[in-house]
Formats: structure tokens, C-alpha cells, sequence
């Protein structure tokens, strides 16, 4: 008797594809953590945005360089400002924070794309999602508990995620015209040029070791990207998007494991109400669909 082949649902793909894709963003973090313990952030910023140029060539060179072709250069000026500015903040953010703090906080960029799509791309939301967005903040004064001395590293994660809201943004706006490889690159190329002069006066030459890890942080990120793409491509988004908070259990194992990190109960419940906002939010756009 023969036996029918063995299948995966598209959905179950996707979630396995989301599920790696965390992974890398996750190792992506870890490294860069690591990494900013003992090189300047400037320079840890700057080794990242030229890794992931270079890694962008072999497209470049196989399409003849007509990517590097656009005719909206302001706009990507202004994502490849903002996108520079989250990753700043990200550096900065897990420099002083818990790993798990870090990711945790870099999960309100959903909530802050309500705003920043009604204010730049003129999407409504309804008064639930502007609802589940309030709460999802709220999740974020309990992880940074504003009743105790704050901490400028949790603030500036916050400040990440809303810069990544506004890079988001803008990246859907150029997706009318310009392809994914074009507005990678030019976000690459911009980021590395404003990032020369601030690296060059906090220069710190990477030990090989440093120099093997800073490139592993932007093949963990390319990654990741791919792996988010795949996983969308395979099931709807209110499917695949929950499981990007994987994330947030293996930053707690990885932070515990190699840096000696636990998360406390504020991080925990804090994360879970951010959670579950973002969760609904998905869930009022499919319903809206």
C-alpha cells in the first residue's frame, strides 16, 4: 500500500519561515550587543550599513546596476534618515538594556504605524485599533515605569520603533515605484555616507574576531528580511505576524545564557499586553479587508 507524500500547509510554512526569520533578527541583536560592548556605537553603525552594501553587489552587478535608477531620490533621503536613526537607537538600546528589554520594546513599531500611516499616508483606523493602540502603549509604561528613575536606554528604544514606523512608512510609499533591491540600496549607500565622518572620529580598528562578527550581524539580518518575506508570501499576515514575538523567549534564553540576563515580571507583562494590542490590530486590518 502506498503511502501519500507528506505535505506542509502553506500556513505552517510561513510560520516555520517567521520563526527562523526571528532567529536571525535575534542573533542580529545578540552580536550587536556583544559588539557594542567593546567598539564605539558609531563604529558598530557604520561596519553594519557597509556589510549589508557590500552584500547587495552580487544583485547590483547581475541586474547591471538598473536598481541604483529612481526617480524619488528626496524621499529615499528622508527613509534612509529615518531607517539610520532606528538603527542608532537599536545600538544604543541594546548597549544598556536586557536583550530581552530591547526586543520587548522594538514590538510598539505596529502600534506607531497607526500614527504615522494616518499622518503620511492618509489610512484611517477605526476607534478600536486606535483603542488596542492605547493599550499597547500602556504595556509600554510598564516595562519602563515612569513611577521610578526611567531609563534614557528604554526611551530610546521607543524612539527606535517610532523612527522604524516612519522609515516603514516611507518604504510604502516608494513600493509604488521603486523595487525592494532599489530602496535596499539606497538605504545602504545613504546610511553609509552620513555614517563616514562620525565613525572616523570615533575610530576603533575590529580585532579579526570583532570584524567575523560584524559581518555575521549583516548576514543575520539579510537573513531575517528573507525569511520575513518567504513567510509572508506563504500565509496572510494576521497569521504569520504573532509569531515574530518568538523573539521575545529566545532573547530571554539568549540574554540569560550569554550575558547573564533574566527579564523581570514588569518586562513580561508588559511585552504580553503589547502583544496581544498587535495582535488585535491584525486582526481589525483583515477584518477591514
Amino acid at each position: 500500500m502506498r503511502t501519500k507524500p507528506f505535505h506542509l500547509s502553506a500556513a505552517f510554512r510561513g510560520i516555520l519561515w517567521m520563526v527562523a526569520g526571528g532567529a536571525a533578527f535575534t542573533i542580529m541583536g545578540a552580536l550587536i550587543k556583544y559588539l557594542a560592548q567593546g567598539l564605539p556605537l558609531t563604529v558598530v553603525v557604520f561596519f553594519r550599513m557597509v556589510i549589508a552594501l557590500v552584500m547587495l553587489f552580487p544583485w547590483l552587478l547581475r541586474d547591471r546596476f538598473a536598481p541604483v535608477r529612481t526617480s524619488r531620490p528626496g524621499l529615499h533621503l528622508w527613509r534612509s534618515a529615518a531607517g539610520l536613526l532606528s538603527l542608532v537607537c537599536l545600538v544604543y538600546s541594546l548597549s544598556r538594556l536586557d536583550l530581552a528589554d530591547a526586543v520587548a520594546l522594538s514590538f510598539t513599531t505596529p502600534l506607531w504605524m497607526i500614527i504615522t500611516a494616518a499622518l503620511m499616508l492618509n489610512e484611517s483606523s477605526g476607534p478600536k485599533r486606535w483603542l488596542a493602540t492605547a493599550i499597547g502603549f500602556g504595556g509600554v509604561l510598564i516595562i519602563v515605569r515612569p513611577d521610578i528613575d526611567i531609563d534614557p536606554a528604554m526611551l530610546t528604544a521607543v524612539a527606535g520603533a517610532f523612527f522604524a514606523s516612519l522609515s516603514l512608512a516611507c518604504v510604502k510609499k516608494l513600493s509604488s515605484t521603486d523595487s525592494a533591491l532599489t530602496t535596499t540600496f539606497y538605504f545602504s549607500f545613504i546610511g553609509t555616507l552620513i555614517c563616514i565622518i562620525p565613525a572616523a572620529f570615533n575610530w576603533v580598528t575590529p580585532t579579526m574576531v570583532e570584524f567575523i562578527l560584524l559581518t555575521g550581524t549583516g548576514g543575520a539580518g539579510a537573513i531575517g528580511l528573507m525569511c520575513a518575506a518567504r513567510a509572508y508570501s506563504l500565509a496572510d499576515a494576521t497569521v504569520v505576524s504573532p509569531v515574530d514575538f518568538t523573539r521575545l523567549p529566545l532573547a530571554a534564553v539568549i540574554g540569560f545564557f550569554l550575558f547573564g540576563e533574566s527579564p523581570d515580571l514588569w518586562t513580561l507583562m508588559g511585552a504580553a499586553i503589547i502583544m496581544l494590542s498587535v495582535v488585535y490590530i491584525g486582526h481589525r486590518e483583515r477584518i477591514a479587508r
